[in-house]
C-alpha cells in the first residue's frame, strides 16, 4: 500500500495519475475488471471512460470526441455513489458484483468514478483500503488540476497546453507502467480530426488604458466563461496569456471548426460587459496533424489570425482555407523542422 501510494503521488500529470490509480487497484486487490470516468465538465449527468483495466489489459481512451460521452445513470450503482458521495455495492449474482466509488474535487463537484467487478468475496473486506487510496488519489488530482489552470479565468494554463498537445500529435492511446501498456507510432501528417484556433480579443490594450487592469481582468474572465457557454464540455480551453485564448476543438471536420469557432465570436460581440460595453475578437484555426511540430501548427493558427486582424478584425480565418483561396501562402519548413520564420 505504501508503494502504490509513493507510485500515486510521484505522478505530474493527469494521464499517468490516472493510469496508476487503475494499474495499482489491479495489483492490489482481487478485481477481475477496473474501469475509471470522468464526469464531464462536473456534472453528473455524462462521463467518459479514460482509463481501464480489462482481461488483464490496460486500455486508455484515445478520442477526444464527444460521441465517447456517455451517461452516467447506465452504470451500476453510479447515481447513489455521486449521491451519496459514498461507495456502492450491486449485486448481479452471488458470485459477481460491481463496486462504484466516487471521486469529488475541492469545490465537491463529481469529477471521477472508480468501477471495480469482481467475483471475490474478500474484496467486500477491503472497501476502506480502496476508500483510503482513492482519498490520497483525490488530493493528488487536486493539486495537479491546481496546477494546470490559470489563476485568473480557471482556464487551462500554458504548461497543460503544451502537455496535451505533445499527446495529440504523438498519437498516443495509452500511457503506463504496466506491460500491457503500447504506445502507437505517430503517423507523420496523418489527420486526428483535431484543430487548433488561436484567439485574441481586438483593442484589448485600449480597454486596460481607458478603464484600468481590473477592468481588463473583469473582460478576461467574462471572456473565459463564455468560452465555457459556447464550446463543449470536452474542447480543451487556455488561456496562453494576456489577451490570447486558445482552444482545441475534437472530432470535427473543417466545416465543424468553423462553426465553432464563429458561434463564440458572435456570441461574444452581442455580449455587453460592464462598463466596458461591447468588444469582438478576431481568431485563427488550423487542423492539428500527427508527427508535427507544437511551434508549427501554431505558426499556422497565428497567420489566420493575423490575416484576420489585417482585414477587419472582428472574425476567424482558417489557415487552409486562406492558403486554397491563395490569400497567403503556405509556410514553409525549414531544414530542422520548424517554419522559415524570417
Amino acid at each position: 500500500m505504501l508503494a502504490a501510494a509513493a507510485r500515486i503521488t510521484k505522478q505530474l500529470d493527469r494521464t499517468r495519475l490516472d493510469a496508476e490509480l487503475v494499474s495499482n487497484v489491479a495489483e492490489l486487490w482481487p478485481v477481475d475488471e477496473v474501469q475509471l470516468y470522468q464526469v464531464v465538465d462536473g456534472r453528473a449527468s455524462m462521463g467518459r471512460r479514460v482509463m481501464a483495466i480489462i482481461d488483464g489489459r490496460l486500455e486508455q481512451q484515445a478520442s477526444l470526441a464527444a460521441d465517447n460521452d456517455e451517461p452516467l445513470a447506465d452504470l451500476n450503482g453510479a447515481d447513489r455513489a455521486i449521491g451519496s458521495r459514498a461507495s456502492v455495492i450491486t449485486e448481479h449474482d452471488e458470485l459477481c458484483y460491481t463496486m462504484t466509488f466516487p471521486v469529488h474535487n475541492q469545490h465537491g463537484q463529481p469529477v471521477r468514478l472508480l468501477l471495480l467487478g469482481s467475483s471475490s468475496p474478500e474484496l467486500r473486506g477491503r472497501v476502506p483500503d480502496v476508500e483510503a487510496l482513492l482519498a490520497l488519489y483525490q488530493n493528488h488530482l487536486n493539486l495537479i488540476e491546481d496546477s494546470e489552470l490559470d489563476a485568473l479565468t480557471g482556464l487551462r494554463n500554458r504548461r497543460t497546453f503544451d502537455h496535451l498537445l505533445t499527446h495529440l500529435l504523438a498519437g498516443e492511446e495509452t500511457i503506463a507502467r504496466s506491460p500491457a501498456g503500447f504506445r502507437r507510432a505517430p503517423r507523420e501528417g496523418s489527420s486526428t480530426g483535431n484543430w487548433l484556433a488561436v484567439l485574441d480579443i481586438d483593442r484589448f490594450k485600449s480597454i486596460n488604458d481607458r478603464y484600468g487592469h481590473l477592468f481588463g481582468d473583469e473582460v478576461l474572465i467574462l471572456v473565459a466563461n463564455l468560452m465555457h457557454k459556447s464550446f463543449r464540455a470536452h474542447d480543451p480551453l487556455f488561456r496562453f496569456g494576456g489577451e490570447e485564448f486558445v482552444v482545441v476543438l475534437c472530432g470535427v471536420d473543417r466545416g465543424g471548426a468553423e462553426s465553432a469557432v464563429e458561434r463564440f465570436r458572435t456570441n461574444l460581440e452581442t455580449q455587453v460587459f460592464p462598463q466596458v460595453g461591447q468588444i469582438t475578437i478576431s481568431g485563427g484555426f488550423t487542423e492539428i496533424a500527427e508527427g508535427e511540430l507544437s511551434s508549427e501548427i501554431l505558426n499556422r493558427a497565428d497567420a489566420a489570425l493575423y490575416y484576420a486582424k489585417q482585414h477587419g478584425r472582428n472574425r476567424t480565418c482558417c489557415y487552409e482555407q486562406l492558403v486554397d483561396d491563395g490569400q497567403i501562402s503556405p509556410l514553409g519548413r525549414s531544414a530542422a523542422g520548424g517554419f522559415e520564420l524570417f
